[in-house]
């Protein structure tokens, strides 16, 4: 029975989230969205995307441009999301639909969640997890990224990071204006590459600084 359900579930948020990519191409195109990506991008099922967090659509707009090719490896995303939605009652049940999860208030509820995570992973749904936590401007990103990323390397996940940068300057009601949002995709690295050098590639592509 268990399994039907997590089977039925499957199904759901990949149809919920299909149904998202007509908004996912007008919001690139009222953003004026760039996306880099390196050549040959192939990604895995189970693949842990980590990501900053600028607006309220990264998580489909993250998944949505890793490439048509890349879809069905990617479909149905999880990703969690802070109380501060989830405790809405239409916010938070319209969230649910579309596969995210309540990270938590307390130490003990996010051990859990990250825990929750881990076995999404390891039944091949893609997890996009944004360490900041909240929606960080361009200028703060670095100072609150590097507080979230101490916990996510003890297992040796299929990864990619991705950089967002422009969208807090997007203009909301004069779409024309914008100019500068733009989506980094770094390398694909698989269990082949070791967790210390997910950490050293991730802190070169953010620009962080490795604690000494």
């Amino acid at each position: 029975m268990k399994r039907f359900l997590r089977i039925l579930a499957k199904i759901w948020f990949c149809c919920a989230q299909f149904l998202t990519i007509p908004f996912n191409i007008l919001f690139t195109i009222l953003l004026k969205l760039k996306i880099e990506r390196p050549n040959s991008f192939t990604i895995e099922h189970g693949t842990l995307i980590i990501a900053n967090h600028q607006s309220k659509v990264d998580p489909f707009l993250i998944s949505h441009h890793v490439g048509f090719w890349n879809l069905w490896k990617t479909l149905p995303i999880r990703y969690p999301v802070t109380p501060e939605y989830m405790n809405k009652p239409i916010t938070g049940f319209i969230i649910r639909l579309l596969g995210g999860y309540n990270i938590g208030e307390s130490s003990i509820e996010r051990m859990q969640k990250l825990l929750y995570t881990r076995q999404l992973l390891k039944k091949g749904y893609t997890v996009v997890l944004f360490p900041e936590g909240k929606i960080v401007r361009d200028k703060d990103m670095v100072a609150q990224f590097q507080k979230g990323v101490h916990v996510l390397f003890s297992e040796n996940y299929p990864m990619i990071f991705v950089r967002l940068t422009g969208l807090n300057d997007a203009h909301k009601y004069h779409f024309w204006k914008n100019s500068r949002a733009l989506f980094e995709y770094s390398n694909f690295m698989g269990r082949d590459v070791s967790p210390e050098e997910k950490v050293r590639a991730m802190l070169s592509f953010y620009g962080l600084e490795q604690d000494k």
